[in-house]
């Protein structure tokens, strides 16, 4: 897809001036093969691009998008069989265009020109959510020989993995000095990659991107290059054997999560400020799809949080929601906006010191809180199925009527998870030598 940079498309999108009033909203990210799936997309989108934008309000029913084709971009609602606007010969992409809209837009139907219209991009230009949903990371990754000193998971682990849908260890020895190198590498992709976007040619950083990176906020490292990264994973493949009951298969890549502060640079008062972000903002991985072909999450917390402040973007999820059958079963419907998001309850914050591994059920309903801090936030999201599932598509058949059924190793007794009794919470383990 050309340079990097060209490869780092803004999550979200804000259209101004279009003289259909409804149009002028805000667009999110999608895969343009998501578009082509809904019901009331009539236009055939031969020949579109990756990457699609859709509108977050309805007009009348339907959802506008943006979408790419031969090098244009097009402003569509569904429902209708050809476009409203084009804007030709332009990229969208992070790094290439500018914040204030581009060239001249308009009108499809009679191809008069409408200087009015005008796209804007909000934030950074990355996906500021905790954990991307992407679904496959790419088999093949390098040989990866497990550490000697790797964890298992306790009982106690387990109840709260069947519980709760994820739990916390604490780390010890070389895993922290693993992480603290993992910290290392992490700073200094970014500074790599702001010298990559100012124009530095050949920069150092971009054998270490996925051809598919998708910005700074949440960037694929080919996990070949990223010798401390592999390191990481090396100790906690034996947990994940566990839960699977087989070898695990490396992923090409592993998610990089960078949040910045949030708010606006200029204000001072942000210490102690509470996460704003509503209880409707969860998801779960897989961009609608269940099935997501996700066996284990695992988020590791490079960095660690700023004493002054308890809202520092950290993973937040809905604990036991990947039990719930009534949202498995509405889920793709209200992912595509047919139907209101269920109420899920207040979530809870996963709060990780630096080094401590959140293992987590690929259901699990999930966001991340708003970065209200002065320090950059640095996650490690690794998502692992089983070696065999690439020649088993239906490894998750039954996952939406047995979550359990893609862990066989969780031997904790599901029975007495259903007593109702009351349990305590049990303390972060350290990581065991065995």
């Amino acid at each position: 897809m050309g340079e990097a940079e060209d490869r780092l498309f803004p999550e979200t999108l804000k259209v101004q001036g279009a003289e259909e009033r409804a149009l002028n909203q805000r667009y999110k990210r999608v895969l343009a093969e998501e578009l082509k799936s809904f019901p009331k997309v009539l236009q055939k989108m031969r020949g579109c691009e990756r990457w699609a934008y859709l509108g977050e309000d309805e007009i009348e029913g339907c959802k506008p998008y943006l979408w790419q084709q031969n090098g244009e971009w097009k402003l569509s609602v569904m429902g209708e069989a050809s476009s409203l606007y084009v804007c030709p010969d332009v990229s969208i992409r992070f790094g290439r265009w500018s914040r204030h809209g581009f060239q001249e837009w308009t009108r499809y139907d009679t191809g008069e020109p409408f200087p009015g219209l005008k796209l804007i991009y909000e934030g950074d230009g990355i996906n500021t959510d905790g954990a991307d949903d992407e679904l496959d990371y790419g088999a093949g990754g390098p040989e990866i020989a497990i550490y000697p000193g790797g964890t298992l998971l306790s009982p106690s682990d387990m109840e709260e993995l069947y519980d709760k849908g994820y739990t916390v260890l604490a780390p010890t020895g070389a895993f922290g000095e693993a992480v603290r190198n993992g910290f290392r590498l992490s700073q200094m992709l970014v500074a790599g990659m702001a010298n990559m976007l100012l124009g530095h040619q050949n920069s150092w950083v971009e054998p270490y991107l996925d051809s598919s990176s998708l910005g700074c906020g949440n960037v694929r490292i080919k996990l070949a290059k990223a010798e401390p990264f592999q390191e990481i994973l090396s100790m906690l493949l034996p947990l994940v054997q566990q839960l699977l009951q087989e070898d695990v298969e490396i992923p090409n890549c592993v998610q990089l999560a960078i949040l910045p502060p949030d708010g606006d640079p200029a204000e001072k008062d942000y210490l102690g400020r509470e996460d704003g972000r509503g209880k409707f903002s969860y998801h779960v991985d897989g961009r609608g799809n269940l099935q997501n072909n996700i066996g284990v999450l695992l988020g590791i917390a490079l960095s660690a949080p700023p004493a002054d402040t308890s809202c520092w973007g950290a993973f937040t999820c809905h604990p036991a929601s990947h039990r719930n059958k009534e949202l498995h079963n509405q889920y793709t419907a209200q992912y595509l906006g047919v139907i209101p998001k269920l109420d899920l309850g207040e979530s809870v914050p996963v709060l990780l010191q630096q080094g401590e591994i959140m293992v987590a059920h690929p259901l699990l309903a999930h966001r991340r809180s708003q970065n209200w801090s002065g320090n950059t936030r640095y996650n490690l999201y690794f998502r692992l199925r089983p070696k065999s599932a690439a020649q088993n598509p239906g490894w998750q058949d039954r996952v939406l009527d047995d979550p359990f059924s893609i862990w066989p190793g969780l031997t904790w007794s599901k029975q007495a998870g259903t007593r109702g009794e009351a349990r305590k919470r049990h303390p972060k383990r350290k990581l065991r030598r065995r």
